[in-house]
């Protein structure tokens, strides 16, 4: 997302010249805030043996401040601080698209061509995806994450490009028509970045060292594409342990396009500000990384060029989260004040957002507009409330049930847990993490209609059924070539349990055939005469990958 005027970089030594990262603000127009006041946000970190984070704030050029907080490596005790190398997941897109929109520049590649042209191992869906598509995660592709967890896979397993790149295509059909919709896929990310790497002749790596990261002074970015490189001043990832402590959350990641990006705060704000106000690529191309594309029924899109759009209390904003392991980031662009705030972790609890946004508040407190206030709870009417009780699928890989409990009405994703709807209108309720449920009663039946940034949505509702005696013929092993695995179906004490190789637990029953575990939904497929035929597994970003029955 978007702007103007060349700048000079900044050199390094101006991180530090007030000894606490912060060489003052030069605009009038934000606050000056106190170092102690910017720790305070941080202070969850402040103490012995704990993982943390590394932050830089720039205005118009200029670090305002930049520090870390915690521990970089828990093991050596190394601290970290704004020079501290950082697996950014997600925060990776924003690059790849850029490079994507350079080759556009360059007119060897149009975001109207379909993906074919450059990667014709994918297969012919019998609708064109275009590079547009993949880039504003409008493409139906299914996600790689989630092909790999339906095989014999672990996100802790080393996993290169071509791991993602057969998984994606062994896949025989779309999650929907191109266009139709927003369903984030990393995926098209993958394919993006093979893109550049056929069009140029050169590794989306070095592409990108040459074309952006050398001509930006990003002396510490680059692609991690090899998994045994040695980098320097590199954050380990960490997870809380339940009694105490923390973990190593394994990450051997070989793979770039979509993740794989390896960065400092310091090194980053010099990529939000040629976000802003570009010396590589022109102003045409940093406006088109802003732009959004609408769906084919004519709603908006949100997401740009691995960038999302939206409004943080009355200013425009261009932001992208990451999450991999226990790597967490946040590039967070105001673009119409040219100022930005990057935020990495190393501990998986942290919700960057949440910081970046604190800080935000400090800085620009004079232009921000009042905070909203969050809707109060809205008691739901109990007696419309027993009429939609029941459970419904939205998508394949979105079922949510409701029903009355002590006299509240509670809404459960999939197999998760219970939560509390608050009633928006007559007949609305919002699900959190769901969106607006709609319902409306047509004569003895309740449909159910979902609304929200990304999709419209009409229900089906399942018909509720008591499977426990049909256990025993749900039971068997199941094969997927599009998984390249196994699913073994068996009863144990009175539940039916699913064994994905590498990873296994009870089903929660929904329906008739349709059971959850976790956020993944099974759907059981029967012949004319009844028998188990196969099995479908959906998750919110992969939708019916097929499991046949063996024998």
């Amino acid at each position: 997302m978007a702007w103007a005027v060349p700048i000079t970089l900044l050199s390094m030594s101006l991180i530090a010249t007030s000894g606490d990262g912060r060489p003052g603000i030069q605009a009038a127009a934000l606050r000056d805030p106190k170092p102690a006041e910017v720790d305070a946000i941080f202070k969850e970190f402040d103490r012995p043996g704990s993982p943390g984070c590394s932050i830089a704030v720039e205005h118009k050029g200029k670090i305002l401040f930049a520090k870390g907080y915690g521990l970089a490596n828990l093991e050596y005790c190394v601290a970290n601080t704004q020079e501290t190398v950082f697996h950014v997941a997600s925060v990776s897109k924003q690059v790849t698209a850029f490079a994507i929109q350079l080759l556009v520049e360059d007119g060897r590649v149009n975001l109207e061509d379909d993906v074919r042209k450059y990667v014709p191992e994918l297969p012919d869906y019998g609708k064109v995806i275009t590079l547009a598509n993949l880039m504003h995660h409008t493409s139906g592709i299914r996600d790689q994450w989630d092909l790999l967890g339906m095989g014999a896979w672990r996100m802790d397993d080393v996993i290169v490009e071509g791991d993602l790149l057969r998984a994606i295509f062994r896949q025989k059909s779309l999650n929907f028509d191109p266009g139709k919709r927003f369903l984030y896929s990393n995926s098209g990310y993958t394919l993006l970045g093979l893109v550049v790497q056929r069009v140029t002749g050169h590794s989306l790596r070095k592409f990108c060292d040459d074309r952006l990261f050398a001509p930006l002074g990003m002396s510490q970015t680059h692609f991690h594409d090899d998994y045994k490189e040695v980098v320097a001043n590199r954050a380990v990832s960490y997870y809380p342990r339940e009694s105490g402590g923390f973990e190593n959350s394994v990450l051997t990641f070989g793979n770039v396009g979509a993740t794989g990006l390896f960065t400092t705060a310091s090194d980053f704000v010099r990529w939000t500000r040629n976000l802003v106000s570009p010396t590589v690529g022109s102003r045409a191309l940093s406006v088109r990384m802003g732009e959004t594309l609408t769906f084919a029924d004519g709603r908006p899109n949100r997401y740009a060029s691995g960038l999302l759009t939206g409004q943080y209390r009355g200013l425009r904003v261009l932001e992208h989260l990451g999450s991999d392991a226990g790597f967490r980031s946040d590039c967070f662009v105001f673009p119409d004040q040219e100022f930005s705030i990057v935020l990495f972790s190393n501990l998986g609890t942290t919700e960057p957002a949440t910081l970046a946004r604190s800080v935000a508040d400090l800085y620009m407190a004079d232009l921000l507009a009042p905070a909203p206030k969050p809707p109060a709870p809205a008691p739901v009417d109990l007696n419309s409330a027993k009429e939609i009780e029941g459970v419904y699928e939205f998508d394949p890989g979105l079922v949510v049930g409701f029903a009355v409990r002590e006299g509240k009405l509670r809404a459960r994703i999939g197999a998760g847990e219970a939560v509390e709807p608050i009633e928006v209108g007559p007949g609305e309720v919002r699900v959190p993490g769901v969106g607006t449920c709609h319902f409306t009663k047509r004569g003895r039946s309740v449909e159910c209609i979902l609304t929200n940034s990304d999709v419209v949505e009409v229900a089906r509702k399942l018909k509720l059924y008591d499977s426990k005696s049909e256990l025993g013929e749900l039971a068997g092993e199941f094969y997927s070539e599009e998984a390249a695995g196994f699913a073994r179906l068996s009863v144990e004490s009175g539940k039916l349990h699913l064994d994905l190789t590498k990873w296994d637990d009870d089903l929660v029953p929904l329906a008739r055939d349709v059971f959850a575990v976790g956020s993944k939904i099974v759907r059981f497929e029967r012949s004319r005469s009844g028998r188990v035929a196969g099995l479908t597994l959906s998750t919110p970003r992969c939708f019916g990958v097929r499991f046949k029955r063996m024998g």
